[in-house]
């Protein structure tokens, strides 16, 4: 896993590279070789006493059964092909849903903010950053995210809003049942409060009239300069993707889901019925 930066925002692109992808490419070798066994030996390509019995066996001398097995095992070989490129097809739809599963596992974030789906008609959507869905192959198969640093507003922040007069005390949870403080304000024209040389974490105006926009989010005043602020900012959406407590829970899960997809799809080729 690697992380880029990007300009605007950090950039992750999450490979999908799981263990299924060797098995299902070492099953289609194998089915490939011995397709290929078959017809060496019907076109003279084998020792000449096997040579006599599979012109034996081609001209109807050995049970029908025989000719099927060959069918069936061209068969299977073209459905698992198939198998994999629907796979492939359901893992660009449903992994940037498998991917906000984890973590919203972990972070205290909602699921709607990092999986991109329609918004509500007249209602903008905040999102915590942009995916992209590239290649075509499972080789090649990659989610790209892109974020920026964002605010606690996106992780539960209390209050929203400051209380008209009143000193509060400002929370976040990034981590979910982890609250912690970060940031308290002060009566008016006191130490720490929106007036002062140095304040702590408080709330400020965006100036983001739009709805559906963010109203308030924490600045710190670092000097008597009413321009010198300091925005607060926790996580970006590809950091927590690539965190030490995702990224081995996001490696199983992709692995689980893709080889489930894999089954029903292999299921549905062969004619069997999924589960």
């Amino acid at each position: 896993m690697k992380i880029k930066q990007n300009i605007g925002g950090i950039k992750y692109e999450l490979v999908i590279k799981s263990k299924l992808e060797a098995a299902i490419r070492k099953q289609a070798r194998e089915i490939s070789e011995k397709l290929e066994t078959l017809k060496s030996i019907a076109t003279g390509g084998a020792p000449d006493i096997i040579l006599e019995k599979t012109k034996n066996y081609f001209r109807g001398k050995v049970p029908k059964q025989a000719l099927k097995a060959f069918d069936d095992l061209k068969g299977i070989y073209v459905g698992a092909e198939k198998a994999v490129q629907n796979t492939v097809s359901d893992t660009k739809s449903r992994g940037p849903g498998w991917v906000a599963q984890i973590v919203t596992e972990v972070y205290n974030i909602k699921k709607t903010e990092i999986v991109p789906s329609k918004a509500e008609s007249g209602k903008p959507k905040k999102m915590a950053g942009t995916i992209k869905v590239e290649g075509e192959t499972m080789e090649n198969l990659s989610l790209v995210y892109t974020g920026r640093m964002l605010t606690p507003t996106h992780f539960g922040m209390t209050p929203k809003s400051p209380p008209k007069g009143k000193k509060y005390t400002l929370k976040q949870q990034v981590l979910k049942g982890k609250t912690e403080v970060i940031g308290r304000y002060y009566n008016t024209r006191t130490p720490g409060g929106p007036f002062a040389k140095r304040s702590h974490n408080i709330l400020m105006g965006t100036g983001n009239a739009k709805e559906g926009g963010v109203n308030w989010i924490p600045f710190q005043r670092m000097s008597e300069s009413r321009t010198d602020l300091k925005k607060f900012t926790t996580i970006a959406m590809p950091q927590m993707i690539t965190s030490e407590r995702v990224a081995p829970k996001l490696t199983e899960k992709l692995n689980e889901e893709i080889g489930k997809r894999f089954d029903h799809n292999m299921k549905r080729q062969l004619g069997t019925k999924p589960k």
